[in-house]
């Protein structure tokens, strides 16, 4: 079913800046940009012996494969694990159907290789979405982790959209706002819409309005807004059922 979410050819996306994740540890992890090299085409079935193993995706699976212990290069672990989530807006299936787990990625180099293996976001078809959120929760309203909160929703035109996805996972994967702020954030979202295309930061509690706030501000800052641009906060509830009765928030 991820057929339309792959890359033709691989590894041949490398980041334009330098990213830092921290590692369990609490160590920086420093991920540099490298140069593109040639690479010949690889297979990514199951069967493919050009040194990617088995790439078995799924809520559980590891990308990496399967290396000797004494070859392998030292992993840097994430803080917690994540799961990509890939919406297909196929209206002859439910939205249960629809939505569709990827992958988890628990370390640095995981998360780098399935990026690598993903077509960039402004290719998806129209109404599909891609979700990168804490394991063991939906990208749905419905989730007990999701049902308090709410979302800080940005538009960006396509062009826009790749860079804008690509500074939201590094923002929540590299963890870079505060401690308090950090256990907020449940998750991203990057949408392809007719009507417009956008990013949001989805927040686990609104009623903790300080911290909605700040999450606001570090949104605009990670993503290089102008004074004239605007992000807006949805509740879930209010979005649940329809409730327009109170003004969102604007930053």
């Amino acid at each position: 079913p991820y057929t339309t979410l792959f890359r033709s050819s691989s590894f041949l996306f490398s980041p334009k800046k330098t990213v830092v994740f921290q590692d369990e540890s609490q160590q920086d992890v420093e991920m540099k940009a490298k140069p593109a090299r040639k690479t010949k085409k690889v297979s990514i079935s199951s069967n493919s012996d050009e040194g990617l193993g088995d790439l078995s995706f799924g809520p559980c699976s590891s990308l990496l494969p399967d290396i000797p212990p004494a070859l392998a290069r030292p992993t840097h672990n994430l803080k917690q694990a994540w799961t990509l989530w890939y919406f297909r807006a196929d209206r002859s299936l439910s939205w249960e159907e629809n939505q569709q787990a990827v992958a988890t990625v628990t370390t640095v180099e995981e998360f780098w290789q399935l990026h690598q293996l993903l077509l960039p976001a402004s290719q998806m078809a129209s109404g599909c979405d891609l979700a990168m959120f804490r394991a063991g929760v939906l990208p749905d309203w419905e989730d007990p982790a999701n049902l308090p909160g709410g979302r800080w929703i940005v538009r960006r035109e396509r062009p826009q959209l790749d860079e804008a996805w690509l500074e939201l996972l590094f923002y929540l994967l590299g963890e870079h706002s505060g401690h308090s702020l950090a256990r907020e954030v449940n998750g991203v979202v990057v949408s392809a819409r007719k009507k417009g295309d956008k990013v949001a930061v989805w927040l686990g509690d609104a009623r903790h309005l300080a911290a909605v706030v700040d999450v606001g501000r570090e949104v605009r800052a990670r993503l290089g807004l102008e004074a004239q641009d605007r992000v807006m906060f949805s509740v879930h509830r209010e979005d649940r059922e329809r409730d327009r009765s109170q003004a969102p928030i604007l930053l």
